[in-house]
């Protein structure tokens, strides 16, 4: 069975597949998907001994690519497996020798929109955080996908001579939300809701296919509690609130937040998401298994036979990458109670 197994990569250049004509020339390709900040990236890095893909065959940069990840017999014979991997604008092209080599980078963020390079000035007034992103994706000719039962509001909000991308991540930010761009939608998620989803699978140490792995757990940068403090008007009392989680890592150290917040409630829920933002880095772990095409970012996994470090962990960053196939996990585990 292992000798059947095998990894390719289909692809499309501007909607024609090039899948064939790839075949001859691959040498590898790496796809990186990412649950928060960075852009998803595609590379394929191809032979150009025959000097084809620096002359008739030169890729244009911008050019849109539909990458997907298609695994054969993996797990059993006879079972086809595909990870669509998405759509990618080209944003670097790479000529190396010898021997001749072309490397094609993409990046999920689309290249010729106004999301990354075009600065603007505006302003929204009594609205939400989905209303803004709405905005900025139609200004982008992009979808929305907005999964967060938190959706802050503000009486008013500024964007000052800022480009898109970096505003409406800086809001996110703010409000502990994770932002990426990903086959043509802006997507932003909530962590609670997704930690509280059930592992895809459990990773075994000793009956799993794990390459490496290693741990970390650490105490810097990491709160026990989380206090508001906001001062509306010199002539209202402050509002302040403190919040200590029963699950927070006993380093008495607590989390300052100067917001503006209206109201006791609104101050709590500030803080366990600040709280949990913060200590999301306290436990992580980084995984290379043989390849497996259900692991991706967003996606939560259990990891037992590590002793202390077992537990759930929610995928960071996933990167499949080929032919001889791999995954490379970056991990953290999940938190609960806040």
């Amino acid at each position: 069975m292992a000798k059947l197994r095998r990894a390719t990569l289909s692809l499309t250049y501007n909607n024609v597949d090039i899948t064939a004509d790839l075949q001859d020339y691959l040498i590898s390709f790496s796809y990186q998907d990412n649950s928060d900040q960075k852009a998803d990236d595609l590379q394929v890095v191809l032979d150009d001994k025959k000097g084809l893909w620096r002359t008739g065959w030169y890729p244009q940069k911008g050019a849109r690519l539909m990458a997907s990840l298609i695994v054969y017999d993996w797990t059993n014979p006879n079972t086809t497996h595909i990870l669509p991997l998405g759509s990618f604008e080209i944003d670097e092209i790479a000529y190396d020798g010898p021997p001749d080599i072309m490397t094609l980078k993409g990046v999920s963020v689309p290249v010729r929109s106004s999301l990354v390079d075009e600065t603007k000035t505006r302003a929204w007034e009594d609205t939400m955080l989905s209303a803004i992103a709405g905005d900025i994706a139609t200004d982008a000719q992009l979808e929305l996908m907005f999964d967060s039962d938190y959706d802050p509001e503000y009486d008013r909000i500024e964007q000052s001579e800022e480009a898109d991308l970096p505003f409406l991540q800086g809001l996110c930010d703010k409000a502990a939300l994770r932002l990426k761009v990903s086959s043509d939608k802006i997507i932003i998620l909530d962590d609670e809701k997704y930690d509280a989803a059930p592992s895809v699978t459990t990773i075994t140490r000793g009956t799993s296919d794990i390459i490496s792995y290693s741990f970390s757990s650490s105490m810097r940068k990491i709160y026990s509690a989380a206090r508001v403090e906001y001062q509306p008007t010199v002539w209202e009392d402050p509002i302040t609130y403190t919040f200590t989680s029963p699950n927070a890592p006993p380093t008495k150290k607590t989390l300052v937040i100067n917001e503006r917040v209206s109201s006791i409630a609104e101050a709590e829920k500030l803080c366990k998401r600040k709280l949990r933002k913060a200590n999301a880095s306290e436990n992580t772990a980084s995984m290379t298994l043989f390849g497996n095409p259900t692991l991706v970012a967003g996606v939560n996994v259990s990891l037992a036979g590590f002793g202390k470090f077992d537990g759930k962990y929610a995928i960071e960053s996933a990167t499949h990458s080929g032919p001889a196939y791999e995954t490379k996990l970056e991990l953290r585990k999940t938190l609960e109670g806040y």
